[in-house]
C-alpha cells in the first residue's frame, strides 16, 4: 500500500488516515531485527556499535584481580 515514491499525504487522501496508519504499525510490528548472537566481527563489520553487557549473565574476566561470581569456575 505504501510504496516508497508514494506521498504519505495522497495515500490518506486516497485511503483514509485509519487505514494508512493501519499499515505503517503493522510495517513497523513485521521489521527486521537484529539477532541477539552477533560475533564482535559480524558487528563491526555492519558498522554497529559493540554488544552491551548483560546484566545477568557476566562474561569470564582475564583480569585475576576481579573475582568470579559464586558458582564460576575458572576454565
Amino acid at each position: 500500500m505504501l510504496r516508497p515514491d508514494f506521498h504519505i499525504i495522497r495515500a490518506v487522501h486516497l485511503r483514509g488516515l485509519v487505514p494508512v496508519l493501519r499499515v505503517a504499525v503493522a510495517a513497523w510490528w513485521d521489521r527486521p531485527r537484529l539477532p541477539q548472537d552477533l560475533s564482535p566481527r559480524l558487528r563491526a563489520d555492519m558498522g554497529l556499535p559493540p554488544a552491551k553487557p548483560s546484566l545477568f549473565w557476566p562474561e569470564a574476566s582475564d583480569s585475576p584481580h576481579l573475582s568470579l561470581p559464586l558458582g564460576w569456575h575458572a576454565m
